[in-house]
C-alpha cells in the first residue's frame, strides 16, 4: 500500500538520562524503489518508558523525534517521527523489542536489544 518501501537493517544506540526516559539514535541502510536504489534512514527520538524497571513481562514505550531519509539520485527528506513500542523485560540486560510508528512512511521494526547498565 505504500508508495515507497524502504527495506534494510538498522543499528541503534540509546542513553537513559533517567530511569523512565531514553534518547535513541538509529541508522539503517538498505534499498528503496524505484529500481532498488541504495538508501539510508536516520532517526533520533526521545522516548518515554512505562514500566522501565520490570525484570519480567513487557514494557511499553512511546517516542517522538525526527527521521531523515536519503535515496541515491534523489534529495534527502526530513520528517517528524512518532513511535510506539513493546520490549520484553525492560529492566534486564537483553530482550526482544517490536515497534511501529510514522516518519516518512509507516515504520515496523523488531529485533534484539542489549543493554549496559552503570
Amino acid at each position: 500500500m505504500a508508495r515507497r518501501t524502504f527495506v534494510g537493517a538498522e543499528l541503534g544506540v540509546a542513553h537513559r538520562p533517567s530511569g523512565d526516559s531514553r534518547i535513541a539514535f538509529a541508522l539503517a541502510a538498505g534499498t528503496a524503489p524505484p529500481g532498488g536504489r541504495a538508501a539510508a534512514r536516520a532517526r533520533l527520538t526521545i522516548q518515554l518508558l512505562f514500566n522501565s524497571a520490570a525484570t519480567a513481562g513487557v514494557g511499553i514505550y512511546a517516542g517522538v523525534g525526527t527521521a531523515f531519509i536519503a535515496r541515491r539520485g534523489t534529495p534527502g527528506q526530513a520528517f517528524l517521527a512518532v513511535l510506539l513500542g513493546l520490549e520484553g523485560r525492560p529492566g534486564r540486560r537483553q530482550s526482544w523489542f517490536v515497534e511501529a510508528g510514522l516518519g516518512g512512511g509507516v515504520l515496523a521494526a523488531g529485533g534484539w536489544r542489549v543493554r549496559w547498565f552503570h
